[in-house]
């Protein structure tokens, strides 16, 4: 027998998906959350004396820094933000940066073309800023760093910081199967859901985007007691939807979505 829901709320905290290294403290610059493969000196290190002055690594020798993203909803306008502080190259070798195996950038650094603030003296520093606007059409993301320096870490260097990725919406994707499959019905960062169709069936998988709470309370489930989601499931027990046009079923107490929308059954 399927299952009605009580109640469904849907909380969007904020566009922001991750951020890593926007402050000099040390603790916030995690190079844990990269897969480094290649020759990296220490967790962070400092350049300068003033602001912005922290930065994971440094890097060099052909160092590949790749971090990903592996379940994203397709068809979203993506951001993403980092500082590449500092580089250090005396022979202007490159420094590579894709995201999903696509050449965005080719950074190249001579010698003597900003000043000195760190390590070689002989060489210069300076945080060189990114930003990408794109739709991501696929459902991972993945950005990958490659530097092609070949001297020692002293001569030739590079750090990472300011690291933000954020999307410009965010839905969550409920499924009538396991594994994202089936029927499926998705609710926005404000969306009304007075525009949905009548769309009835068991939710048994969920895919939504980072930054988001999806609450669920069954009374025929667990005791009735709340259950609360906060990243993608794949296979759960079955909760049965009914959103209609301006009207939703006795079974469904609330729903709230991004806090814009409260509406109590009559």
């Amino acid at each position: 027998m399927k299952h009605s829901i009580s109640f469904l709320k849907i909380l969007f905290l904020r566009s922001i998906l991750y951020q890593n290294c926007i402050t000099d403290k040390e603790d916030d610059c995690k190079s844990s959350d990269f897969q480094i493969a290649g020759t990296m000196e220490s967790n962070t290190g400092i350049c300068g004396s003033g602001s912005n002055k922290t930065f994971i690594g440094p890097f060099g020798k052909k160092t590949l820094v790749t971090y990903n993203v592996p379940y994203l909803l397709a068809n979203k306008q993506v951001q993403l933000q980092f500082g590449i502080w500092k580089f250090d190259s005396w022979d202007n070798e490159g420094f590579e940066i894709k995201i999903n195996n696509v050449l965005m950038d080719n950074l190249i650094v001579g010698n003597f073309d900003y000043p000195n603030q760190c390590r070689q003296t002989q060489l210069g520093d300076h945080l060189y800023p990114f930003s990408y606007n794109f739709l991501l059409t696929d459902t991972h993301l993945t950005l990958t760093l490659q530097d092609f320096l070949d001297s020692s870490l002293l001569d030739e260097s590079w750090g990472l910081r300011d690291f933000v990725l954020s999307l410009s919406s965010s839905c969550v994707n409920f499924y009538s199967e396991c594994n994202y499959t089936g029927e499926l019905f998705q609710i926005c960062k404000g969306d009304k859901t007075t525009r949905s169709t009548s769309l009835p069936y068991e939710i048994k998988s969920i895919m939504m985007d980072y930054g988001i709470i999806v609450k669920i309370k069954d009374p025929n489930q667990l005791g009735g007691a709340l259950q609360e989601y906060s990243s993608s499931q794949p296979c759960i027990g079955g909760y049965k939807v009914l959103i209609q046009e301006s009207t939703l079923v006795p079974k469904i107490y609330s729903i709230m979505i991004n806090k814009d929308i409260n509406t109590q059954n009559k």
